[in-house]
C-alpha cells in the first residue's frame, strides 16, 4: 500500500477545520460539470463527543471544489441554515447534472410537552439519552464526564428522510420531497444511492434510530417520486447500518 501511495504521489490536506466545532462523517461525490462536492456533519463542540442521535444541534454542511480539491469554497449549510437535527448525509450525482442530497432530520422537542401514555417506541427522553451515551462501547474513546446528563435537555422523536437537489454542483440544494419510510422507523444514509442499469435510482436506506434493518427506495423518474420501502436484510441479533452501494460492471 505504502508503494502504491508513492507512485500515486499522494497528498494530505486540511480542507476545514473550526475548533469551536464537531466536524465529521464526510462523503464525497463528483458532479457532471466535475464539482466536487464534500458534505460533513457539525455540531457545537461538547466536553465530551456526541453523535447525532444524541445532539439536536447536528446539520450537514457543504464544501465545493472546482479545480479537483486544490482549493474549497464554504462551508454552508444544506438545504439552509434553518435543518438542525440531522443524521449524516449522502451524495448522489445524476447524469443529467443533477446533485441528490440524502439526510435523515430528527423531531427535537421539550419533554415536558409530552404524554408519556401515548408516547411512541421511537421517543427518546433525556434521561434514556444519557443512559444509552453511557452505555456506548465507544465511551472509553469519546470520553465521559459525571454530569453528562445535563447535555440533554430535549427529546428526540422520530422525524422524516429529507430529499433535496441542486441543480448542477454549483447551485444550491433545495427542499425537494419527504418520502415515506413506513413500516420502518425511518432511513438514514450516508453513502448516496447508485443508478441501476434501467435508469432507476437506488437509496439504500437503514431503519433509523435502531439501526437493525436495510432497505432500499427507488425512484423511477429521475428522483421526483420515490416508491415504498424495499426490504434488503434484517436479521435477530444483529445490527445494519450505513449500507454503502456499488454498481456493478454488468449494471
Amino acid at each position: 500500500m505504502t508503494e502504491v501511495m508513492e507512485r500515486a504521489k499522494l497528498s494530505h490536506a486540511v480542507v476545514f477545520r473550526d475548533a469551536a466545532c464537531y466536524s465529521a462523517h464526510p462523503h464525497m461525490a463528483v458532479a457532471a460539470d466535475r464539482t466536487w462536492l464534500l458534505v460533513f456533519t457539525q455540531a457545537p463542540r461538547r466536553p465530551v463527543v456526541l453523535h447525532p442521535p444524541l445532539d439536536p444541534d447536528f446539520r450537514n454542511m457543504l464544501l465545493r471544489s472546482t479545480d479537483e480539491g486544490r482549493t474549497w469554497q464554504g462551508p454552508e449549510p444544506v438545504p439552509d441554515a434553518d435543518a438542525t437535527g440531522m443524521e449524516c448525509a449522502g451524495l448522489t450525482p445524476l447524469p443529467d447534472g443533477r446533485v441528490i442530497l440524502n439526510q435523515w432530520q430528527f423531531d427535537w422537542i421539550d419533554p415536558d410537552g409530552i404524554d408519556l401514555s401515548s408516547a411512541g417506541p421511537d421517543v427518546a427522553l433525556p434521561d434514556w439519552l444519557a443512559r444509552a451515551r453511557a452505555g456506548s462501547v465507544d465511551i472509553g474513546v469519546l470520553g465521559t464526564r459525571e454530569d453528562d446528563a445535563d447535555l440533554f435537555r430535549l427529546a428526540r422523536c422520530n422525524g422524516g428522510c429529507r430529499i433535496s437537489v441542486a441543480a448542477d454542483g454549483g447551485a444550491p440544494f433545495v427542499p425537494a420531497t419527504s418520502p415515506p419510510t413506513a413500516p420502518y422507523s425511518g432511513g438514514y444514509g450516508m453513502r448516496g444511492a447508485v443508478i441501476a442499469g434501467n435508469g432507476d435510482i437506488l437509496l439504500p436506506l437503514s431503519d433509523v434510530p435502531h439501526y437493525a434493518r436495510i432497505f432500499i427506495l427507488r425512484s423511477s423518474d429521475d428522483g421526483t417520486t420515490w416508491g415504498a420501502p424495499e426490504h434488503v436484510c434484517a436479521k435477530v441479533d444483529c445490527e445494519f447500518e450505513e449500507p454503502a452501494p456499488i454498481r456493478l460492471p454488468d449494471g
